[in-house]
């Protein structure tokens, strides 16, 4: 005759597998930081790279703005060029493949 689970036996495990999730999931919000300021320092750093390719191309100048939204990607108000919002009044944009995603963390670090 097969012995069937008893209810305690249940519990036992369950409380088990909660407890290893309660140990695991510490160090996965760790690795998800990790990450998060990895793809981030790999976005600043296009970022510097585009206004250093900025500078070289128009005789050692930046790009003059009030602030980060105005400069690249899809995101603020181009006061300085007469209220234009598209991406490709954006200065930077230009030597930015993917803008959007490399502003990202800037949009981000100013809510925070």
């Amino acid at each position: 005759m097969k012995q069937k689970f008893t209810f305690i036996e249940l519990l036992v495990v369950v409380a088990i597998i909660g407890i290893l999730a309660s140990l695991l999931l510490p160090s996965l919000s760790k690795a998800r930081s990790a990450s998060f300021r990895a793809v981030c320092g790999s976005n600043e750093k296009q970022i510097g790279i585009a206004l250093a390719i900025y500078n070289s191309s128009f005789g050692g100048f930046y790009p003059f703005h009030s602030d980060w939204g105005n400069m690249m990607g899809s995101v603020g108000s181009m006061s300085s060029y007469g209220g234009s919002n598209s991406k490709q009044d954006k200065p930077l944009n230009a030597f930015l493949e993917y803008a959007t995603e490399v502003t990202r963390c800037l949009r981000i670090k100013a809510i925070l």
